[in-house]
């Protein structure tokens, strides 16, 4: 079990996720396919732990192929895992504006938002 501390606009995350959220944000700024990132899962509930991995779903303007091949997604990813080589990721993709259904798309809907490209 986590404590729960302030993100931003009222949203709340678990402590001991904080510091690679903020990363994740901080390395998102410097990829312009990124328009926006939604984290869900347990890193939003007391129930995270040091061995939760932290769920996040990537929205931009190309497809899951083109984000992989991408230079600059590539070093996005590269810096988010160097982060803490012990801290599990798991990074689903999404082209922005694309309509998504299932239950998986209800979790990340239901995510906060932690990261939106200005103009995006």
């Amino acid at each position: 079990m986590c404590k729960m501390i302030h993100f931003k606009d009222g949203k709340y995350v678990a402590d001991i996720k904080y510091k690679y959220i903020q990363n994740i944000v901080k390395q998102a700024e410097q990829c312009k396919h990124i328009n926006r990132i939604m984290l869900f899962g347990s890193s939003l509930e007391e129930r995270c732990t040091d061995k939760s991995d932290i769920d996040i779903a990537v929205f931009g303007d190309k497809t899951r192929e083109k984000y992989l091949v991408s230079k600059e997604f590539k070093d996005f990813h590269h810096r988010v895992f160097r982060y803490d080589m012990d801290q599990e990721y798991d990074i689903l993709y999404f082209v922005d504006g694309k309509k998504y259904e299932g239950m998986i798309m209800q979790n990340i809907y239901n995510g906060l938002e932690i990261y939106r490209r200005a103009g995006a």
